[in-house]
């Protein structure tokens, strides 16, 4: 994540960030929410879509989002 710059220009950063046993634990989680809102702020006119299941991906990232999706497989969220 740390390792996107500016020299892309414009880009659209499209991603599924791990949680829960994928990534191990919650202060590995605010980590990587911390380096996304880096990349954000410093690319403010960048499109991102960030996929989770971790409810509190919002509140992590410290970022506002425009648009939230519910996306199921099968019954689950």
């Amino acid at each position: 994540v740390e390792q996107l710059r500016r020299e892309f220009g414009e880009a659209v950063v499209v991603g599924n960030p791990p949680y829960g046993e994928r990534l191990g634990d919650d202060r590995e989680l605010d980590l990587l929410g911390r380096s996304l809102r880096k990349v954000i702020e410093l690319h403010p006119n960048w499109g991102y879509h960030l996929y989770s299941g971790d409810p509190d991906f919002e509140a992590r990232l410290g970022v506002p989002v425009r648009k939230r999706r519910k996306l199921y497989n099968a019954r689950l969220k």
